[in-house]
């Protein structure tokens, strides 16, 4: 009885701290209390400094500069995105060869853990070595957070490229792909290069996130080990013999690093072998990876071998955690790891290594190579990903339960054949090439087709194989946009989108295509204006007279210069008028390129404008999109254009 009153008391306390809480909310306070700025934080942490002197990272002599470079802010820098291969050439002959040495453009690339996106679109720029064609290779981005692979999504849009797949499940258990033959038997797709830049404690990153010294104990790279290797073991089940996979952190603890490769490589009875790139880094200042190391408890106790731990820690620290045996570490070549300390070259501190499988694992079955092989990885609808987190579905449970433990459920990938109703109206008045149809595709299976998308080959067969079993989020560019013409019936009801312009323009016969001169192309870029646009009249005779040939509608601007820069932009051929039909923000870039004053263009950043507010309805043209729209805007627009919404890591793919 007088547990039960106790048990009473402290509800009671409990429901006054919950009434506190509400109430200091409401009046505008943070539950957490108030919160420090990063200048307010004591960069110190004696755990921090006891833990690493005794791994020895840095030489002694040196930890004082180590631990010096950690306190001061990390420079702030920033990255170009390529915009094609002919706009940035001078860009790509710097880093030809540097970056992504050996990532050919047929290669079939997947990123694990891909969100934010900044390293998946550098491996998407990397694809891209010739102009005017679009590689026979693909990337698959994933991340187990929904809400991340949206802003997945916005990154890899900046490049609108065909090969690109964004798909939502845990990478620890992530689901084959499958792929059909000639004869249509479907068999286990296997990759050239995964890229598995793993959750980590981020220690690496005190430079820029200072709250990580007040937060930071041996416990937390303890309890992220396990799943560490649980992705990077997945990733080399999904890779080809032959391929490799980069493992990546921005953690210094060798329980994340180097305790994972040497896991890894014991279990793997020899299948696997570290690669050593560093003497291929010409110019990044890299230390080789440790052979030896000592796990520590939470309460800073660390340990020799595994045969010292006490008991009640022994769920802390497990044996897999511990270094080679003395006389073992040349086995290993753990000293082919690389790692980047911030005193080196004012960096953040971070840890790569290269895996090449060299032959079949031990534990994968004989018969992993077919349909009835997946039993071992995420049965056909058996597992979903919802909130980030991952779930198992029951199939006897309750269809109300069922449907949330799924999440929602994607538009489909619809592929069109002969038979698409709008086919012959886009292939006729675009004088399409019939080898475009292979890859077009829409999101609805029925009703009114808003925006049409085009794949690659190798993404058509990820999506037509599996669909129905992994969940992916978002793939193709788009290419045709719904754009009703209430003037004139019988014009085709779509237009081109500049997004997926590089990619088909060779399917675009030149019935809808005019040469303008740098010059027209200019006056066409700096009038932004819909609703007065470029009246023919004011163009050069050439270009009137190719104009006067085009009929009205969606079409294709082309200039090539005598500096070797080619521009395609998709156009509006009015009654009386042509105009660009792209973006503000393109229209400058453009502008730039041509050497042309941009000034109109700026922006008081205070002042706050809606610049597509007229783009709805212009000249009697009807358009289902607007050409610049907010991320947040994204995601809350129809289901069908759901796909519109740390420190850049640079991993070694080769």
């Amino acid at each position: 009885m007088g547990g039960g009153t106790r048990r009473f008391k402290r509800g009671n306390r409990h429901m006054a701290n919950k009434r506190k809480e509400k109430k200091n909310i409401a009046e505008g306070e943070d539950p957490r209390g108030p919160r420090k700025h990063y200048e307010d934080i004591i960069r110190n942490n004696d755990d921090f400094e006891k833990y690493y002197i005794k791994q020895n990272i840095v030489p002694e002599t040196e930890f004082a500069q180590f631990l010096a470079a950690l306190r001061r802010d990390l420079p702030t820098a920033f990255r170009i995105s390529a915009c094609s291969v002919s706009e940035a050439q001078a860009l790509l002959r710097i880093v030809e060869g540097k970056l992504f040495k050996g990532l050919l453009e047929e290669a079939l690339v997947l990123d694990m853990c891909a969100a934010p996106g900044s390293k998946t679109a550098q491996l998407i720029e990397s694809m891209y070595t010739k102009d005017n064609s679009v590689p026979s290779g693909l990337i698959i981005g994933n991340d187990i957070d929904n809400s991340r692979c949206y802003m997945l999504v916005h990154q890899a849009k900046r490049l609108n490229s065909p090969c690109v797949i964004v798909t939502n499940h845990d990478s620890t258990n992530m689901p084959n792909f499958y792929i059909s033959d000639k004869d249509g038997n479907k068999t286990v797709m296997k990759f050239d290069r995964i890229l598995c830049d793993v959750p980590c404690t981020g220690d690496g990153t005190l430079r820029k996130n200072a709250d990580i010294w007040t937060k930071w104990n041996t416990a937390n790279g303890n309890n992220l080990h396990g799943v560490q290797f649980r992705v990077v073991k997945r990733a080399l089940e999904m890779l080809s013999i032959g391929g490799r996979v980069v493992y990546s952190t921005c953690s210094l603890n060798p329980i994340e690093n180097e305790a994972v490769m040497h896991r890894l490589i014991v279990e793997s009875e020899g299948a696997v072998q570290l690669v050593d790139e560093r003497p291929r880094l010409t110019g990044l200042v890299s230390r080789a990876g440790i052979c030896k190391w000592y796990p520590a408890s939470r309460d800073m106790v660390m340990y020799d071998s595994y045969d010292s731990v006490p008991k009640m820690f022994e769920t802390q620290v497990r044996p897999q955690m511990f270094p080679p045996k003395q006389g073992d570490e040349d086995k290993f070549h753990l000293d082919r790891c690389i790692r980047i300390l911030p005193h080196d070259q004012d960096t953040g501190g971070f840890f790569v290594a290269v895996l090449e499988k060299i032959r079949r694992l031990p534990w994968e079955a004989e018969v992993s190579n077919s349909m009835d092989g997946d039993k071992s990885n995420a049965e056909e609808g058996s597992e979903s990903v919802e909130d980030g987190k991952r779930t198992n579905s029951s199939r006897n449970g309750p269809e109300k339960k069922k449907r949330r433990i799924q999440g929602y459920k994607e538009d489909p990938f619809v592929f069109f054949d002969e038979s698409e109703p709008v086919w012959p109206s886009l292939r006729d008045f675009f004088e399409l090439d019939p080898e475009i149809l292979n890859g077009l595709l829409t999101r609805c299976a029925v009703g009114k087709k808003k925006n049409i998308y085009f794949t690659s080959p190798a993404v058509k067969q990820i999506l037509l194989n599996n669909q129905e079993r992994v969940k992916i989020i978002n793939s193709g560019v788009k290419c045709f946009v719904r754009c009703d013409n209430k003037k004139e019936e019988g014009t085709c009801n779509f237009r081109l989108a500049q997004e997926g312009l590089a990619s088909i323009s060779r399917f675009v016969g030149p019935k809808r295509r005019i040469k303008v001169s740098r010059s027209d192309m200019a006056t066409l870029l700096a009038n932004s204006d819909p609703k007065s646009p470029t009246q023919i009249s004011v163009l050069e005779p050439s270009t009137q007279e190719a104009v006067a040939k085009l009929e009205h509608g969606s079409c294709i601007l082309d200039y090539e210069g005598e500096d070797g820069l080619i521009i395609s932009l998709v156009g509006w051929r009015g009654v009386h008028s042509m105009r660009a039909y792209i973006a503000i923000s393109d229209s400058v870039h453009y502008l730039r390129l041509l050497g042309e004053d941009v000034s109109k263009f700026e922006v008081n950043k205070f002042k706050k404008e809606n610049v597509t507010e007229n783009l709805v309805e212009v000249d009697g043209l009807k358009d289902e999109s607007v050409l610049d729209f907010p991320i947040k805007e994204e995601k809350a627009a129809e289901t069908e254009e759901k796909c519109d919404v740390d420190e850049l890591k640079e991993a070694i793919i080769s």
